[in-house]
């Protein structure tokens, strides 16, 4: 169990969520607005880095085909529509500027299945990581799945490289995967020790590899910084993403 001092997103989110909480796992920005923002010994300490995670009314959601339809049919009721626009038709509902967006993993559909989902294989591991998230001052009562921080990590750097529908480079992904492991690294080792799962311990290598190592990576890792805090240097976060990078993956080189 997760306990965390929800923001707005998570709230609403929560609440469009509450009738098929066990059928969804949420991934995407307020996954990472969970997992950094810590609770409770160091709820504090890690408040300033959710100030530097891109602002965002989207809910990214994990499917599996045999619920796909019920978590339509929840969010359509909760007065979501189906987005109509660029990018976003076919997986998108809205009310207003809150968006929830669905990828499916892997599967078999049901006969007449007539959702056009896009179908991202990498979110099988949120099926396998994932943990129950409540809110402080209500701890018995569980608001949504999310996904663990390993398997955050190896969804980030699944999509490092990946264009938005315009044909422009999406940089955050770098940004994200760099908190992770500066945040969260400790966090992420201990967890990846206990479940071993080969596939993910695979994925957060390339992730961490590509940081220390591309320099595509890097620059764009850094250069997110840079936006998100226009007090830090190119320079300064360059290094603090290859420093991050090269520490976090020597110890995983522990794991064996």
């Amino acid at each position: 169990m997760r306990i965390v001092h929800p923001d707005s997103l998570m709230t609403e989110a929560s609440e469009v969520l509450a009738p098929v909480v066990d059928r969804a796992v949420v991934i995407g920005a307020v996954a990472m607005r969970v997992i950094l923002s810590g609770w409770p010994a160091d709820a504090g300490d890690r408040q300033h880095v959710t100030t530097l995670i891109a602002p965002t009314r989207d809910v990214d959601l994990a499917v599996g085909w045999p619920d796909a339809h019920a978590i339509v049919s929840t969010m359509e009721k909760a007065g979501l529509e189906p987005s109509e626009e660029p990018g976003e038709r076919g997986f998108t509902w809205a009310k207003g500027d809150f968006k929830i967006q669905l990828v499916a993993r892997p599967g078999m559909r049901r006969m007449g299945e007539n959702l056009s989902l896009p179908v991202n294989a990498a979110t099988s591991v949120a099926a396998s990581h994932n943990e129950p998230v409540a809110f402080a001052g209500d701890v018995g009562t569980v608001r949504f799945l999310c996904v663990t921080p390993s398997a955050l990590l190896a969804l980030k750097g699944s999509a490092f490289g990946r264009r938005d529908h315009t044909g422009e480079p999406v940089e955050r992904d770098f940004h994200d995967a760099y908190l992770l492991i500066a945040d969260c690294g400790d966090e992420i080792i201990a967890e990846l020790k206990g479940h071993r799962d080969r596939a993910v311990i695979g994925m957060v290598r390339s992730a961490a590899q590509a940081l220390s190592d591309d320099e595509n990576a890097t620059r764009a890792a850094a250069g997110q910084a840079v936006l998100l805090d226009p007090t830090t240097s190119v320079r300064t976060a360059r290094a603090s993403v290859l420093r991050t990078g090269r520490t976090f993956l020597s110890e995983l080189d522990g794991l064996g």
